[in-house]
């Protein structure tokens, strides 16, 4: 039905579109044309929003009907000898009373057993927490030791170096005076002959034995003096020898400080390595180890809790005992129920759901009984396992009327959770573009030019839909509709607070077009999903 008025509305509305086309083709076609450029030319504002992380959750309706919570069964959650059953057949009871307990032996050890294991991964953690801090405070030890290391290592070098230098500027010194008593021998050496040749030209020429005296203690002179120059080029030759020496042995040493220094500087770097290893990696994932392992315990004391409160046995509602059907000692058990209890005027909402949904709905969950506008709160009471003849579930609803405006036998729409989702990415539901089976947003970078994004979409309410994939936190995503909106445009972002169009509007899915957008009054077809009512 729904789909049929809206092919109509969509029939009535081209029709009434193309008459206004046809009538006015030839009489506004310039101006039209004209205030076409204009509008191409002035930017287009557009109102943004970045995409939020939350819970979306949706309000299934169904049609419901109004009865006296005549009976209402106490079905036991868990198997057990009943050691006491506080309430006889026409007792009155309030809410929350103590109907009967189960022998909880079992339970509380459960109980302690999982507090124990919690207690442990409790120890374990802080024990690893601690190792982990002994291990990097030794780690940091082995750090400044090896930098220590490295210091000392570069000093005994550095000394070794200048030692080296000196040994060898005294051997460039004894270079110098090795090479100047050379020059000095030649030197004498020269004259010697001058001498020898002086003495002998002497004799033959028959000087007297004056001059040749004089001319013999010349030479000798001369001879001493070589003597002399030689014996000292000697000691300086010892003196290199002896230098020699000593610089090999002071290399030697050189090179072995700087085998450890490098030796020294890998150590340091290991060290440092080894620190940031365990910073990185190894603590974080030894505490992230334990500390799911801490919380599976937990979870393990929770649930066992979770088990040893439901060996106590309350009324749900106030009432009347109906019928008793267990006595001390009995074993309880899930699939027999304990007591009947008929409601105090109680008023039930009856309303049925398919399958799917019943597995959905959960025992004490809140529902919303709407009767003429007036919102009544209700809790669910029953589930029925068994499929009625229409193949849907039936589920009873605990009314909350203590003013008595309910009567029985009169029609109601029921509302409660069928679904949700928790820590989810979204945005506004008005915000998503289908098209060919594809979805899709724009969104406006940072030079304000608009970019067709597309996501991934999942459940949706009437304000938020959940993106899965495409979009992140910091995107500008348009929450303003328009037809003229395409990628590469060139927009005006406004600076005014975001509103969603469902602020203005309220939509209902539409399936088979593109959209239908409410544009300053005016229906327009376009790319999207909703259809204003």
């Amino acid at each position: 039905m729904k789909n049929r008025v809206l092919s109509i509305f969509l029939m009535l509305c081209l029709t009434v579109s193309s008459t206004a086309l046809l009538g006015g083709c030839n009489k506004a076609g310039a101006v039209k044309e004209s205030e076409g450029e204009k509008e191409e030319e002035k930017l287009m504002v557009v109102e943004v929003a970045t995409p939020a992380t939350g819970n979306i959750e949706v309000q299934g309706e169904f049609s419901g009907s109004l009865e006296y919570a005549d009976e209402i069964s106490v079905f036991p959650k868990l198997s057990g000898e009943i050691t006491k059953a506080n309430f006889e057949e026409g007792d009155f009871v309030t809410e929350g009373s103590l109907l009967f307990s189960i022998d909880d032996d079992a339970y509380q050890i459960s109980v302690k057993t999982a507090q124990a294991a919690y207690d442990v991964a409790k120890t374990t953690k802080d024990k690893q927490v601690g190792a982990l801090q002994m291990n990097r405070d030794s780690a940091v030890n082995q750090v400044l030791t090896a930098q220590e290391g490295v210091e000392k290592v570069q000093a005994s070098c550095d000394l070794y170096s200048e030692q080296y230098h000196i040994l060898e500027s005294q051997m460039q010194d004894l270079y110098d005076k090795k090479h100047d008593l050379e020059d000095d021998k030649d030197s004498a050496e020269k004259k010697l002959k001058k001498a020898k040749k002086a003495l002998s030209d002497a004799k033959s020429s028959g000087a007297s034995d004056a001059d040749l005296a004089a001319l013999r203690t010349n030479v000798n002179t001369i001879k001493s003096s070589i003597s002399t120059i030689e014996n000292t080029i000697d000691t300086v030759e010892n003196s290199q020898k002896q230098l020699e020496s000593s610089m090999a042995s002071m290399g030697f040493n050189r090179e072995t400080n700087i085998y450890s220094l490098n030796q020294a500087v890998r150590s340091a770097d290991l060290a440092q390595e080894s620190l940031q290893y365990h910073d990185a990696v190894t603590a974080p994932t030894t505490i992230a180890s334990a500390d799911a392992t801490v919380k599976q315990a937990e979870a393990g004391v929770e649930s066992a809790s979770l088990q040893l409160s439901y060996t106590q046995v309350t009324a749900p509602v106030s009432g009347y005992i109906k019928k008793k059907n267990v006595e001390e000692h009995d074993i309880a058990s899930p699939g027999n129920a304990a007591y009947v209890i008929t409601g105090d005027d109680t008023v039930n909402a009856v309303f049925e759901v398919p399958e799917a949904t019943l597995k959905m709905i959960e025992p004490g969950q809140k529902v919303s009984i709407d009767r003429n506008g007036e919102i009544f709160d209700a809790r669910v009471t029953e589930l029925s396992q068994t499929p009625a003849d229409s193949g849907l579930f039936e589920i009873k609803a605990a009314v909350n009327d203590p003013e008595k405006k309910l009567a029985t036998g009169t029609s109601v729409k029921v509302s409660t959770r069928t679904t949700h989702v928790e820590n989810v990415l979204s945005v506004p539901v008005n915000c998503v573009y289908y098209s060919g089976g594809e979805s899709y947003v724009y969104a406006v970078d940072d030079g304000n030019i608009v970019r067709k994004i597309m996501v991934t979409t999942g459940l949706y309410d009437k304000d938020s839909i959940e993106i899965k994939d495409g979009l992140s936190t910091d995107m500008r995503v348009v929450t303003t509709w328009s037809s003229r909106l395409r990628d590469g445009l060139k927009v005006e972002v406004s600076g005014g607070p975001v509103v969603s169009v469902l602020d203005k509007y309220d939509y209902n899915a539409v399936a088979n077009i593109d959209s239908l957008k409410m544009d300053n009054g005016e229906l327009t077809v376009g790319a999207g999903s909703y259809l204003p009512q």
